[in-house]
């Protein structure tokens, strides 16, 4: 992307006048006092407008020689700074914790103030913003921020950033810290439940019989060589640990399921609910993927992120949890690849519209496997009413820039339209539901 002129030659000058806005208006007021003094040969104008120059001109000495003290003394050592970060995910509504060891020269001018901001990213949520201000010497902090969405959050850079008490001037020292935060998404091992259109076509039929004996079932450790599938999964989901069902007895699987998360852009979708939207088609393919392990069936897994289906293991839980947080919308999906097996039961989590759906189905009919293909219902968050301050500061961050009506509508025609492409197709074991 080819930058306009007005951008470059502002890039080429910050460095030189670090001023931000603030700064630079006050710099031309300034400036314009003694002009106006001068002409009019008022001795307060020119006593004012030299004062407010003398600020303008400290604050811009005084931040070249700051910065340039914080970037000797922070880059040239390595062991000056050092942020350490949890090597375990989290979940939505927790906090996440990073370590910050920094120390900053012990001489600063007076008036200025120096802080660390890191942000990480991931696409289409906001960032997480980890910041806070330093002092003179070693700092040794925590930052805490807490996280509300999953994804696999990734940096490259922190700044520690230099300014004056006015924030007149400003410059950023950047740091080098290409590290990455993973949220899980939040499952249930109760699938969401499943209303089935009327318009599909035969479906496989399923069960797994298991037997209980007349035993109270007890749980235990997991210990390495245990039957996987008699893992409770739902006290793994509370303590994040890996405990075994006693008194149980579980045959051994009876079907093969691959899962398939659709994740191909749909533009049926307003940019503004693309996120929520796509966590919940997640936590629903996610829910199911822990239902069908917990009821002792084998499971592979497949995403438009993946070009190969992968088989879930339940001893590596995070693995699966992994690949789910990092699952992102695709515009051009790749090409497909299913399992070699001679017969599974498939299931596709899909939102209407999507631009991957057509493919995955005709990979799985064309080998006669049976399929359930679950769409996402939408759910339209409410306008919140706006209040004083929002009529005050014309701030429109809290305003809905799509038609809920007109998008419901048109949500609802897609969906019609693919349970109709899709559900009545001659000689497809095709059944089609709504999550």
């Amino acid at each position: 992307m080819l930058k306009s002129p007005k951008s470059g030659i502002k890039n080429l000058l910050k460095p030189v006048f670090p001023f931000t806005g603030r700064g630079t208006a006050f710099f031309f007021l300034s400036a314009g006092i003694i002009t106006a003094g001068f002409l009019r040969m008022d001795l307060a104008s020119l006593l004012w407008g030299s004062a407010f120059l003398i600020i303008s001109v400290y604050s811009l000495i005084g931040n070249h020689i700051g910065k340039n003290l914080i970037r000797h003394f922070v880059l040239s050592k390595p062991d000056n700074i050092n942020i350490s970060f949890p090597s375990n995910g989290s979940f939505p509504g927790e906090k996440m914790n990073i370590r910050l060891q920094v120390e900053i020269p012990g001489f600063m001018l007076p008036g200025f103030t120096v802080s660390f901001v890191f942000k990480m990213y991931f696409p289409e949520r906001n960032p997480l913003v980890f910041k806070t201000g330093l002092k003179r010497g070693r700092n040794e902090l925590f930052l805490s921020e807490k996280v509300l969405y999953r994804g696999i959050y990734k940096s490259r850079s922190a700044s520690i950033i230099y300014r004056d008490f006015l924030k007149f001037t400003e410059s950023k020292t950047e740091i080098s810290v290409p590290e990455s935060l993973i949220v899980f998404p939040a499952l249930s091992e109760k699938p969401v439940m499943v209303q089935h259109s009327e318009d599909g076509g035969d479906s496989s039929r399923y069960s797994a019989h298991k037997k209980r004996s007349n035993e109270l079932l007890e749980v235990r450790k997991y210990f390495p060589g245990d039957d996987v599938r008699k893992l409770n999964w739902k006290l793994f989901a509370h303590t994040g640990e890996l405990f075994l069902r006693i008194g149980e007895e579980t045959p051994p699987p009876q079907s093969e399921f691959l899962l398939i998360l659709d994740s191909g852009l749909t533009p049926v979708l307003p940019k503004e609910l693309r996120p929520d939207y796509l966590d919940s088609l997640v936590e629903a393919c996610g829910s199911h993927i822990l239902h069908y392990l917990y009821k002792g069936f084998e499971v592979f897994f497949l995403c438009n992120n993946r070009r190969e289906a992968v088989r879930i293991d339940p001893e590596k839980s995070t693995e699966i949890l992994t690949l789910l947080s990092g699952i992102v919308w695709h515009d051009n999906p790749d090409k497909i690849n299913l399992p070699s097996r001679k017969k599974m039961n498939a299931a596709v989590f899909t939102s209407p519209g999507s631009s991957a759906l057509g493919g995955y189905v005709k990979a799985v009919t064309e080998r006669n496997w049976p399929l359930n293909i679950y769409f996402k219902d939408l759910f339209l968050p409410e306008a919140p009413e706006r209040g004083l301050r929002d009529f005050i500061f014309r701030t429109d961050n809290r305003k809905l820039h799509y038609d809920p009506e007109k998008t419901a509508e048109v949500f609802k025609t897609a969906l019609n339209d693919d349970i109709n492409r899709y559900g009545k197709v001659p000689g497809r074991k095709v059944k089609i539901g709504r999550l």
